[in-house]
């Protein structure tokens, strides 16, 4: 699905509180848990359904098909974090928490880790933070019904190559344009930078959380680099800076009834 400067310049267009940029990369954590590292990150497939909070079924990361499914799965773990938020302000207390896992009938969830308090990080949620990560499962659910879908359907042979295909090699060099040359992105790494690693009970670990923010702020892109005549086979940075500004409207209007303090700045801008 996307890749990290995608989500995070999606998320910075809705809202630019540190928490909801940390939340809008967290679902991805599950990559620095310890159990998919190197060659076991081919089954980290259901997993990543339950951190994405797809609906159950027996189809396989990357080829979910119920994207309404997926859509109601997202507005009810957003509507269990306002309502257990609601009323309280983040300047009173800056970290609200949740204490319990979010499930919902059809979310692959229900069948997901049920991972505790770790040492050191912040047990449960703010509502920043809960936003920013509905907003990333959002942004992959658009992927999916758009740049997603047209590469698999155009394409079948060469999706079926995975991380070895041109599609990631496509995306990788978009990721390094977007870090060399998007405008933002200064402002987007500053902001992350104090961020503070927060969990979602039954989803993913502070720690993991903790692990991505510090690869993407000082490993990620430190032997970058961006090739000025690479040519795009199947993705394109054209492709992807519409992408984003689609996306965070699509986040925004899934959300609008729901997290509407949280998605602000993206609805002001889309009146």
């Amino acid at each position: 699905m996307a890749f990290p400067l995608t989500h995070l310049c999606v998320a910075w267009r809705i809202n630019r509180n540190a928490q909801f940029l940390l939340g809008s990369i967290a679902p991805d954590a599950v990559h620095y848990r310890a159990e998919f590292m190197g060659e076991s990150v081919k089954n980290i497939g259901a997993t990543k359904k339950v951190t994405h909070l797809c609906p159950v079924s027996n189809e396989r990361w990357g080829q979910v098909t119920d994207n309404d499914g997926w859509v109601e799965c997202v507005k009810n773990f957003a509507r269990q974090a306002r309502s257990e938020h609601h009323g309280r302000s983040e300047q009173s207390e800056r970290f609200p928490r949740h204490r319990g896992s979010i499930s919902s009938a059809t979310c692959s969830l229900e069948a997901g880790y049920k991972v505790g308090y770790e040492a050191g990080y912040k047990s449960g949620y703010s509502h920043n933070f809960a936003a920013g990560y509905a907003a990333h499962c959002l942004t992959d659910l658009w992927n999916n019904k758009t740049l997603w879908h047209n590469y698999r359907t155009r394409h079948p042979k060469e999706a079926a190559k995975g991380y070895a295909s041109g599609y990631y090699a496509d995306l990788r060099n978009i990721d390094s344009h977007l870090f060399f040359e998007h405008p933002d992105v200064a402002d987007i790494m500053q902001t992350l930078e104090i961020a503070v690693p927060e969990e979602i009970p039954g989803i993913v670990f502070a720690k993991e959380v903790d692990a991505i923010k510090n690869n993407i702020l000082h490993e990620h892109f430190k032997d970058a680099v961006f090739d000025t005549n690479y040519h795009y086979e199947f993705v394109t940075y054209e492709d992807t800076m519409k992408f984003i500004e689609t996306a965070a409207k699509f986040v925004a209007d899934v959300l609008k009834d729901i997290l509407e303090d949280v998605l602000e700045d993206v609805l002001e801008d889309s009146r």
